[in-house]
């Protein structure tokens, strides 16, 4: 069969910017590098529920092109938890034509919608799950419906395409407990886009608008009970003891536990030391980031963890936990610290030295922007991925 070089590429995810999600993300900058390849390339994505009609009136949707890239926000019918659906983006795929569909997220009422459109219409499939762990493992009806899940149309998400892109080597363990293949498996890891972290703002700026004259523990992120902000406020107080000027900066928008987060940092006694900033503009996280002295990040479970590749660019040691994507990208006492999962006092240690040593602090710094260099670039990423591209419209 003869490959056309430029395919016509449908990428499809659930939430996109401006929404921040990690496998938004994921697909925005792949997305962005296979359109300046030449690719025409579409996203179909529900970020928020509105009421939007087209010209045609047929299909309710928000239509924008966003750096060559035709972006489609379609109605969502609704959202519980995890899981959404949208009619009109099923129907739009079933009257347009793509060389070959890219379908993200497990946990997705819409994943298997479209990958089951996908295969009657015979296009090539490739799924990139994100994840197929369970984050919130106390919550009953969730893990239930998880289970549920699981066994009927995750089944299909996973066995129906042509490949599964796995982000780490973790990824790889949970396909094959699954029952998806090796030979139907490829690992890609996920990058960033290195220049924008190459000439940070001075550190004064970020200071100066938050008023901070200590040393700075940054967090980046969703406020969702996951992400693990909750350690850093437990693991606050013992930082304190040793750098009383430190201040705890978290920064992103609030997804539900907000409110308990700035309950239990007043419940701590920490109103003074620690600064929520809601989500800021990518200007004012770059001064974030240079202001950082340490980045902390105690997510329970993560797909990758773009996060830390960006703080790792911008030569800040991390802490995080020992567990999920981060152990497969923070080498331990290298680029940073690996802690084992939920030890608050090993966690506030790791901070204390890293705050206490700056000539450590600064090595592990710029051994994590080498490791990011040679391993994590969008660049890398789209190479293989454009490969695998073309390997599966040509046996599909």
């Amino acid at each position: 069969m003869v490959i056309n070089l430029k395919m016509k590429i449908l990428q499809v995810v659930d939430d996109f910017p401006p929404k921040i999600t990690g496998d938004g993300l994921h697909v925005y900058y792949i997305s962005k590098e296979l359109a300046k390849r030449g690719h025409d390339v579409t996203v179909f994505t529900m970020s928020t529920p509105y009421r939007a009609t087209s010209p045609s009136n047929k299909i309710d949707y928000r239509h924008q092109v966003i750096d060559n890239v035709k972006v489609y926000y379609f109605q969502s019918l609704f959202r519980i938890s995890y899981f959404s659906f949208s009619y009109y983006m099923c129907r739009a795929l079933l009257e347009r034509n793509f060389d070959l569909i890219h379908v993200h997220r497990y946990f997705s009422l819409q994943s298997p919608a479209v990958t089951a459109i996908a295969k009657f219409k015979r296009k090539p499939i490739v799924f990139t799950p994100h994840s197929t762990t369970i984050r919130e493992k106390k919550d009953l009806p969730l893990t239930l419906l998880r289970k549920i899940f699981d066994a009927t149309l995750g089944h299909c998400l996973l066995q129906w395409p042509a490949l599964i892109i796995a982000l780490t080597n973790e990824n790889v363990k949970d396909f094959l407990k699954q029952g998806v293949k090796i030979d139907k498996i490829k690992m890609i890891p996920n990058g960033i886009d290195i220049e924008k972290f190459r000439n940070l703002p001075e550190p004064s700026k970020f200071k100066e608008r938050f008023r901070v004259k200590g040393k700075i523990v940054l967090f980046v992120g969703r406020l969702v009970k996951y992400k693990g902000v909750q350690y850093i406020l437990h693991a606050a107080p013992k930082i304190l003891n040793e750098h009383p000027e430190a201040k705890f900066v978290i920064v992103g928008p609030d997804y539900g536990y907000g409110v308990q987060l700035y309950e239990m940092a007043k419940q701590l006694g920490l109103r003074k030391s620690v600064i929520f900033t809601g989500l800021i503009s990518e200007s004012e996280l770059l001064e974030a980031y240079a202001a950082a002295d340490v980045f902390a990040f105690p997510s329970i479970h993560e797909g990758f963890g773009l996060v830390l590749l960006e703080a790792m660019a911008c030569e800040k040691p991390v802490v995080t936990w020992k567990t999920s994507a981060m152990q497969y990208i923070v080498e331990n006492g290298k680029t940073g610290f690996l802690v084992n999962p939920f030890n608050v006092d090993d966690f506030a240690n790791s901070i204390c030295l890293l705050l206490s040593d700056d000539k450590l602090s600064k090595k592990i710094g710029k051994e994590a922007r080498k490791i990011v260099e040679k391993k994590f670039q969008w660049k890398s990423t789209v190479d293989m991925l454009e490969n695998v591209y073309k390997e599966v419209v040509a046996t599909c």
